[in-house]
């Protein structure tokens, strides 16, 4: 039954809390026969919350009940199945409603002390003890609060090697989310690699005293000095960061300790762009320090020139606030580490709003330590598996190596940076002009280098993953409240935005900031430096945060977030009749409210559909992962859910307009179309947000909307099947600026006309108005993230038969066109970083048959009309297709046998419905198969890849 039912007015209703109901993956492996502590989110009122083992499908053992449902979250104690293999946790309201499901569960009578599975690629510093840092997330139970755990050779299962580990983040029962590690290594020759398990429950037998400053630093020195351009000589200034140590620590232990030393550096340390010293007040100065066993003394140093120029009273003076021209050096024992004095030009000038970041560090033999190159500490290959496990990190499908020209892309890009790196400004592989078109390294899920970083334990990656934050830090993003000390958010900032038409002069009080000075807006172009918008801002600020434990990269996200609630111009003004659509300059008037969005997010339909993708993203990441202790941490989440709740608002306004059988449009930067493909990069945010609670009480009701959206134009019979795979233009109105009930779209049969009536539509025969492959693999990516994520077990079997469908096009007899792009190869290319993303038990290639796990069953009432769901047979690997491309062939999946009179039918995503007479209640013996063809072209030959028959279970009650 397709979520595409006409509806021509949705009456206007308040709207209560919406239910939902989330459950974290245990930690697996677990032991058998053993209690388990299962936990999660949930939203509305439930009666009570059931959560029982299934194998295949079946419930196996005995049902719980919940026995904490309070405040938003439920725990419960279950016994892990008696007998060995792999299960889920599935949780319903008690009566039906909202249900979840976990990931895959090993129930293992071996190794359930095992958490993770690291390894460590030699550098060149081939020292015995060498300290590596490093830093990774963890599912919930994975190491429950107070747990130790160690390093442990993977090869003999018995070498332990000290480590330490300091939690930055925990789980709602207080297991570790993320944390920041250290381990002391053997020695490892440039290139050699060492595997090790994390095993939680076990100590090192001699961890070693905590480190201290007072012995750690005992005979070192450091500094930062700042220079006047040109001057070598005499320093305009100097900062000892080591005597300004205080108490603030984030490593703390045996092999590890680091701190954060934050001052203002003095208006005499630069000068402005006249070349006067003693004017510019607005730069900031924090330096990590770092000190490791192994005698190493790091410094991680961050030039920051981001004070707004605006007042908490009228008694405080008013900064001077500008460009800072200077250039600097790192000095470790008296030696340069780092040396930025020979920039010129534009590298002279610390332009406002903008970060210099370099890390450099040093031991007092003189090893030098660059981070960038054969001097750094091991390299570190992340567990992906468990990165995807944990919630943290979508997967990419691995089931094929990466096409032979992405790893490259790392390795000229690094070749290309080669001299540069004491130059400020260069953007090591990004675009300098943030609205540039076509193929980017940054655009995507994850960046290029960050995502081999984590697929493949890339070192070059790992390498430009650090080097492009850096470059990504000078673009104008940072914008500081030195009174609170925390970036400028808009519940503390109600009236100020970044666009250039909103002006206060300097000295204005901050509650009544409108904008930048006109003199102080951002001055950055894309010549010499690099600029910024929300269409094609990359993620850059993640990867290192988590995998490198890197302080500043936490910054960033956290400054990213706030960035984007004062760069916007336009706001969410709540549901007031109209505002969807004009009405946009009222939310200077209200007060900001992050339970409906008002005057806090951006006003839904104002962005390009990619700014709002990318945005939500970088949301829902920041929320993920920020430290808890970070400063103001409750803002992040409450930016997750105030995003939600601007859409949510607006659902009674929509509906009016368009009806309820189309779902949200998201329109295109004020027009009349969504831009499809990129409709799709929505989902990256949105299933994360899913999978770990993040957005609040509407989460689901904003996610099923956007999901009618996304499953109605490829499965209504009324929309082009070929146009809704391009990811091509849909055009939802007949004018932007339109308000005329009539000409808005409120079916897909009106959405075809309205595009139609716009540009040409894709053919059947995809013989011309294609699109682009990538933007096809985009649509594909979204609904495989839908079929396993989606809010609902009705929006999973319709994403799923959606995906399928699209899934089952080929190409066109004899043309030479190679459209669309549904081959199983295209997948790991360039783009692999959006069109590979795929939940684990999937993937792309058509080379190998799917698999039907065994076991699997389901329940429905005697009762039920036709077409009701009965349950989705799950599967594994290729992602099943029909036997020929287009509606109405319906293959993929088969029944073998049933019960007399044919009470059931499957669809080609795997779903079972009722399709006639059910019999009386008892349990029913379903045979199913399903298939899929290694066919790109119609005329070639069509091997189909057949899955074994397994017998599925219906029980009719």
């Amino acid at each position: 039954m397709l979520l595409i039912g006409p509806s021509r007015i949705a009456p206007r209703r308040r709207r209560g809390a919406a239910a939902f109901l989330s459950l974290a993956t245990p930690v697996s492996p677990q032991p058998p026969g053993a209690p388990l502590v299962v936990s999660g989110t949930y939203g509305g009122a439930p009666t009570g919350i059931r959560v029982a083992w299934r194998q295949g499908g079946s419930e196996v053992g005995p049902a719980v009940m919940a026995g904490v449902v309070a405040g938003g979250a439920w725990s419960a104690t279950i016994a892990t199945p008696a007998t060995t293999g792999v299960y889920t946790l599935h949780a319903a309201f008690e009566g039906g409603g909202p249900e979840a499901q976990s990931g895959p569960v090993t129930i293992s009578a071996s190794g359930a002390d095992v958490v993770a599975n690291f390894t460590f690629e030699g550098s060149g510093l081939t020292a015995s003890n060498a300290i590596a840092l490093f830093g990774h997330g963890f599912a919930p139970g994975d190491i429950p609060a107070g747990t130790p755990a160690v390093l442990r050779n993977a090869d003999d299962d018995t070498t332990l090697y000290r480590t330490q580990m300091n939690v930055l983040s925990t789980w709602g029962d207080g297991s570790v989310k993320t944390a920041l590690l250290a381990g002391e290594l053997p020695a490892l020759t440039d290139g050699a690699t060492l595997a090790v398990d994390f095993v939680r429950g076990v100590s090192h037998p001699d961890p070693g005293p905590a480190l201290s400053f007072a012995s750690a630093l005992s005979g070192r020195s450091a500094a930062i000095k700042t220079w006047a351009p040109g001057n070598t000589t005499t320093p305009l200034w100097t900062f000892d960061p080591l005597a300004a140590i205080g108490s603030d620590r984030w490593h703390e232990g045996p092999l590890a300790l680091s701190t954060r030393v934050e001052t203002a550096v003095p208006s005499s340390a630069v000068l402005n762009t006249s070349d006067a010293a003693g004017v510019i007040e607005s730069v900031r100065l924090a330096v990590d320090v770092i000190v490791t066993k192994d005698g190493f003394l790091e410094l991680d140093v961050c030039f920051s020139n981001d004070r707004l120029p605006f007042l908490e009273t009228t008694n405080d003076p008013i900064p001077t606030c500008g460009i800072a021209r200077f250039g600097y050096t790192i000095e470790i024992d008296g030696q340069v580490v780092y040396d930025q004095r020979p920039a010129t030009g534009a590298g002279r000038d610390l332009l406002q709003w903008s970060q210099w970041i370099r890390r450099r560090g040093r031991k007092a033999d003189g090893t030098a330590l660059t981070t960038h190159g054969a001097s750094n500490r091991a390299f570190f290959r992340p567990d992906f598996d468990l990165l995807v496990r944990s919630g943290l990190q979508l997967n990419f499908d691995r089931s094929k190596p990466l096409a032979s020209d992405v790893e490259p892309v790392n390795d000229t890009t690094l070749s290309d940076g080669t001299r540069r790196e004491a130059d400020p400004y260069w953007p090591w592989g990004l675009a300098r002009f943030a609205g540039m078109t076509g193929g980017r390294q940054e655009i995507g899920y994850r960046t290029i280098a960050a995502g081999t970083w984590l697929r493949n334990g890339s070192r070059n990656g790992q390498i430009l993953t650090h080097r492009q934050f850096e470059a990504a830090s000078v673009r104008p993003m940072y914008y500081r409240d030195w009174n609170f000390g925390t970036w400028a958010t808009v519940d503390r900032w109600p009236r100020l935005s970044l666009w250039s038409g909103d002006s206060s002069p300097a000295g204005t009080l901050r509650t009544s900031a409108n904008g930048l000075p006109s003199d102080q807006r951002p001055t950055h172009n894309d010549t010499d430096h690099i600029t910024i918008d929300h269409a094609h801002h990359g993620s850059f600020n993640w990867t290192p945060a988590l995998l490198a434990g890197r302080r500043v990269c936490y910054d960033a996200l956290a400054a990213r977030v706030a960035w984007i609630g004062i760069d916007a111009q336009d706001r969410a003004n709540g549901n007031v009749p109209g505002t969807p659509y004009a009405g946009q300059w009222g939310w200077r008037g209200l007060t900001p409210d992050h339970t409906t969005g008002t005057a806090w997010s951006q006003m839904p339909w104002r962005p390009q559909v990619r700014s709002v993708a990318w945005d939500f993203r970088d949301l829902v990441d920041c929320a993920a992962i920020l430290p808890d202790g970070y400063p103001y941490r409750q803002y992040y989440d409450r930016s997750v859910e105030a995003w939600i709740a601007s859409y949510y608002e607006i659902l009674p306004e929509t509906q009016a307009r368009h009806g309820t059988g189309i779902g949200l449009p998201l329109y295109h930067g004020s027009g009349s179309h969504t831009a499809a493909f990129m409709y799709s990069f929505v989902f990256y945010g949105l299933a994360t947000a899913l999978r770990l609670g993040l957005g609040g009480p509407r989460l689901a009701t904003v996610a099923e909307e956007l999901a009618k959206f996304r499953v109605g134009c490829c499965l209504s019979p009324d929309f082009s099947l070929q146009h809704a795979l391009s990811g091509r233009d849909i055009y939802l109105k007949a004018d932007p600026n339109t308000s005329n009930p009539a000409d808005y779209a409120q079916n897909w049969a009106e959405a075809l006309a309205r595009t139609a009536a716009k540009i040409a539509i894709t053919p059947a025969d995809w013989s011309n108005n294609q699109g682009e492959r990538d933007w096809q693999r985009n649509v594909q990516s979204g609904l495989a993230l839908l079929a396993e994520y989606g809010p609902t077990a009705e929006i999973r079997a319709q994403a799923m038969d959606a995906l399928v469908l699209l899934r089952s096009e080929r190409w066109p007899t004899n043309t030479g066109i190679t459209h669309p792009a549904t081959n199983g190869d295209g997948f790991f290319g360039a783009f692999f970083t959006m069109n590979s993303v795929i939940p684990e038990r999937m993937n792309w290639p058509q080379d190998s048959a799917p698999v039907i796990p065994a076991g699997q069953s389901f329940s429905v009432a005697a009762t039920a009309p036709v077409g009701t769901l009965v349950g989705t047979v799950r599967f594994t690997g290729a992602v099943p297709r029909n036997s020929a491309p287009g509606r109405g062939v319906e293959d993929a999946w088969v029944i073998v046998s049933q019960p007399t009179g044919n009470p059931f039918r499957i669809t080609q995503g795997g779903s079972l419905r009722v399709n006639g007479t059910l019999p009386v209640p008892g349990s029913y013996t379903v045979q199913v198969y399903c298939r899929t063809f290694l066919q790109n072209r119609i005329t070639d030959a069509a091997v189909e890849h057949r899955s074994a028959t397994v017998a599925v279970t219906v029980n009719v009650v």
